[in-house]
């Protein structure tokens, strides 16, 4: 699983650079995307389906010189029952 953590939603999606869904389409490997204390998990065969759309420009990257699109998919944080006490 390629994991990525997002910082916040928008519009009750989360976006995430080209290049780890590039990584992931390249490894034939799935999405696990981190948003507070919830997990969404896309698996590798949906992941062209679960795509929302694509940002129109590119957004540099904070920490180097690279620029991404931006790919967005609707928050749907898998359901995972807690222990119990």
């Amino acid at each position: 699983m390629i994991k990525v953590k997002v910082k916040s939603l928008w519009q009750n999606k989360v976006a995430i650079r080209d290049k780890y869904l590039m990584r992931a389409l390249k490894y034939k490997d799935g999405l696990e995307i981190h948003f507070d204390t919830e997990v969404m998990y896309i698996p590798f065969n949906e992941i062209k389906n679960k795509i929302a759309g694509w940002s129109k420009e590119t957004v540099k990257d904070l920490y180097g010189k690279a620029k991404h699109h931006l790919v967005y998919f609707l928050w749907r944080p898998t359901d995972v029952q807690q222990s119990l006490l």
